[in-house]
């Protein structure tokens, strides 16, 4: 079931959404959607700093970043280590679960 929301722009945010709008043919509402879905689907949309910047793009018809901490995906990733030691290995593992 869908829920209407409305939300007061200033004038210039107004602007930039019509104008943003008009060059992706996109309705506001859908640009509006997809703002918010961007904003709740990072982990940490909530954090205040996140949130003004994206919030800040959106104002100044910027895209919004994807705030991705990328030094945390690299240090994960050296840290880990291979669960096999060849590809066979790996790709034999994977034909066993099918």
């Amino acid at each position: 079931m869908s829920k209407t929301l409305s939300v007061k722009l200033d004038e210039k945010m107004f602007e930039n959404l019509e104008s943003t709008s008009r060059k992706t043919s996109l309705s506001k509402s859908a640009l509006v959607k997809r703002g918010i879905t961007l904003v709740l689907s990072e982990k940490n949309a909530f954090h205040p700093e996140v949130f003004s910047k994206a919030v800040e793009a959106l104002i100044n018809d910027k895209p919004i970043k994807n705030f991705v901490d990328w030094e945390k995906i690299e240090e994960s990733i050296d840290k880990s280590s291979p669960e096999w030691e060849t590809v066979e290995e790996a790709m034999s593992q994977v034909r066993m679960r099918k």
